[in-house]
């Protein structure tokens, strides 16, 4: 796989992974109803917004990797989207971290690595 276009899918994780961040700020925010007052709130909140329009973006750049990658070697590569959802949790929300979390992670990073180079 090229660099470029393994780039794009870390670009793509990138905004995922913030994608899901502002998501979680938006609802933290708010907190979360099933009614249409509690659905409008979340739509009109500004972290939800712009983690809409991250998602967006997220998904024209996966698109052109897409078009430019076999999707077998793309996919597993999103997969570090599990990875740096747990640095991003463990360092901006404090959440724990275990043993048996990071060796699933090492076991995700080292299956992109067979994957992306095989």
């Amino acid at each position: 796989m090229k660099l470029s276009y393994f780039l794009c899918i870390i670009a793509n994780v990138v905004l995922i992974v913030l994608g899901q961040v502002l998501f979680k700020l938006g609802v933290g925010k708010d907190g979360m109803t099933f009614s249409v007052s509690g659905i409008f709130r979340l739509f009109t909140n500004g972290y939800i917004i712009f983690g809409l329009f991250t998602y967006v973006f997220s998904t024209l750049i996966w698109f052109y990797v897409l078009d430019n990658v076999n999707l077998s070697k793309a996919y597993p590569a999103q997969s570090l989207c599990y990875v740096l959802m747990a640095v991003v949790s463990a360092v901006f929300f404090k959440e724990k971290v275990g043993i048996k979390s990071i060796i699933g992670l090492v076991l995700i990073i080292s299956g992109v690595i067979f994957s992306v180079n095989g």
